[in-house]
């Protein structure tokens, strides 16, 4: 089957809906999966993507969202360890090449370690911005940490 540029999005939750948004806005063909009916309500109303209710985790209900036909898979549900399967499942079972997986814990990446899956870990990501903006600046160093230590003295 030929892959086109469908992705989908397994959780509709906060990230998930506001991604599925994003992707539609820059052109891709989204389906998002989430086992509670409700949770596409959280889609904005211009969203034009699909929205397929039930398990991301069950290979059955990915067939029917098209994953035969995805180019990428964003597994990102509030449960690291969903978010894990449904990884595996969509780089092992299907053979996906841009699988991305959010995990609260990083030291969970070892779980898909060798299956090209790119995990993204929130706190990781904050502590890079806090770093980036110099918050976590060496001792020493100008920033805002060093001025608020000279502010408290």
């Amino acid at each position: 089957m030929k892959k086109t540029n469908q992705i989908l999005v397994a959780g509709c939750g906060r990230l998930g809906s506001n991604l599925a948004g994003m992707l539609c806005k820059c052109g891709h063909r989204v389906t998002v999966v989430d086992r509670d009916a409700a949770a596409f309500r959280r889609l904005a109303a211009d969203f034009s993507g699909f929205e397929v209710q039930g398990d991301a985790t069950d290979p059955d209900v990915l067939e029917a969202a098209g994953i035969g036909r995805a180019a990428l898979l964003a597994a990102v549900t509030e449960n690291d360890n969903v978010n894990c399967m449904i990884a595996q499942i969509a780089a092992r079972l299907y053979g996906l090449g841009q699988v991305y997986a959010r995990f609260e814990d990083p030291e969970l990446e070892y779980l898909v370690e060798g299956l090209g899956v790119h995990v993204i870990c929130p706190a990781e990501l904050s502590l890079q911005e806090f770093y980036r903006s110099g918050l976590l600046a060496r001792e020493g160093a100008e920033g805002p940490l060093a001025r608020w230590g000279e502010e408290r003295a």
